[in-house]
Parts: structure tokens; sequence; C-alpha cells
């Protein structure tokens, strides 16, 4: 018997998948969408696949990412949201189905809106308002869930996750979009906040001044509402401006003690 390829051999055959492959991809996405949250593990998920389980010179980042990009070919995603490089092969990690967040009504309308090149109309203009808000809420929510790790190394606090879960209901968000944030919401409630290396260039893309604000503002008010402070992990970007909002809160929450 040959010894199993590399994620990497699959993912450069693009459209020239063996039919085995594909086979246990599609079984592997009815299963997940069966169970909306399989918990599994790079090597559980590797051996599902069939495929070799090799962490390779990028460690287990590159086969995360690898991984990823494979089950997003079927309709699946990872979680964490963000490329941990503290993960095991044999750790938890989530496979879910992939958000599609235009089954939203208002992001489907703006991009048939776009594809038809129609000059937007001002009775457009809510909806495409409200699209702007869901997508700047949703990208907002997937830094605060990569940058966790910043303000808690392990599972959050049941404050913490309190006002989290009071975040992601306040905000106007895709609904599948939702769905995803939530999964990342029970990974971080249920595991523990994984550490992403914000100096290797794997994570999102910074987002505009003030939607970067917001996520300090984000990460400040989970930290503030535990009773114990972890140190902040000082590899974090924006340290400086999650430490003034940080310190706002808690003068706040002494002010009303």
């Amino acid at each position: 018997m040959s010894a199993p390829r590399t994620a990497s051999h699959y993912l450069e055959r693009q459209g020239d998948l063996p039919a085995a492959f594909r086979r246990a991809a599609l079984a592997l996405a009815e299963r997940v969408a069966s169970q909306r949250i399989l918990d599994t593990s790079l090597q559980g998920l590797c051996g599902i696949l069939g495929i070799a389980c090799q962490a390779g010179a990028s460690g287990t980042q590159g086969l995360f990412m690898q991984v990823r990009a494979l089950l997003q070919r079927f309709g699946m995603a990872l979680v964490p949201c963000s490329i941990p490089c503290d993960l095991a092969v044999t750790d938890s990690i989530y496979a879910v189905t992939a958000p599609d967040l235009y089954q939203d009504e208002d992001c489907f309308f703006v991009k048939q809106l776009m594809e038809s090149g129609r000059t937007p109309a001002l009775s457009d203009m809510p909806r495409i308002t409200r699209m702007n808000e869901k997508m700047a809420n949703y990208n907002v929510m997937l830094r605060v869930f990569e940058a966790l790790f910043v303000i808690s190394s392990g599972k959050l606090g049941s404050h913490q996750r309190s006002v989290l879960a009071d975040l992601l209901g306040s905000l106007r968000l895709p609904a599948d979009g939702l769905r995803y944030l939530r999964a990342c919401y029970s990974f971080a409630s249920e595991q523990r906040n994984c550490h992403c290396d914000f100096t290797a260039g794997h994570c999102f893309r910074p987002l505009k001044e003030d939607l970067t604000e917001r996520v300090c503002e984000c990460l400040a008010a989970i930290a503030a509402a535990s009773p114990y402070l972890q140190p902040f992990n000082e590899e974090y970007p924006e340290i400086e401006r999650l430490r003034a909002h940080y310190r706002k809160y808690r003068s706040g929450i002494a002010a009303a003690a």
C-alpha cells in the first residue's frame, strides 16, 4: 500500500482530485452539516481524508492552512478562525459548514446590484447601509476572536463569556456569519484561545482605524469582565490602544462599585 499523499499534493491538483478523496471529502461535508460542529483535530481530519499528517517546515501552521484550504473547496471551515501557532496535531479544533454571507438578504441584494451594473437608486441605500454595517461588524468580531489569546490564554471565564455573548447578540450581522461566530464562541468557551503569531503574517488584514478601535474596545470589555487580570500578550500590535480601553472599563467598574 502506498503512503498517504500530502495536503499540498491535493491542493495542486485543483479540478483533478482523485475520486476516493472526493468521496471522503463529500462524506465529511455531509457529516459536518448534520452535526453542525464536528469536534476533531488535524490528525483526525487527515485520517478522514486519507492524507499525510505532516507538519513540515512551517509546523502545524502550514498543515492547518492546507487542510483549511482543502475543506473550503467542499464548503467547510475550521474553528479557530485564526491560524494558530501553538496547535498540536492532536489538539481539538472544530469543523463546520463554511459561512455563506450571501444568505443574508441585504448582502445578497447588494451582490446582485453590483453584478447588474445598475447605478444604485436612493431606495437602495437602506439595504446598502445595512450590508455595510453587517460586514463591518462581522470583520470586527473575527478579529476579536483572533486576538482573544491576548487577554486570556485559556478558556474564557463565565463573566467574560457573558460579555462576549451580549456583544454577538447586540450586533447586526449576516445570519450565516453569526452562526460561524457562535461556533468560534463555543470554541473559546469550551476549548481555549489559540495563539496567533501577528509577526508572521498569518493573521487577518488590518481594518480601518475606526474598526480597529472597536476591536480593541471589545477585547477590553471582555478582559475587564474577569475578576482576575491576566497580563496582556505584548505581541499584540494594538497593545497600547487595548490598554487604554481596558483602563476606561476598569475605572468605570470601580466607580460603579
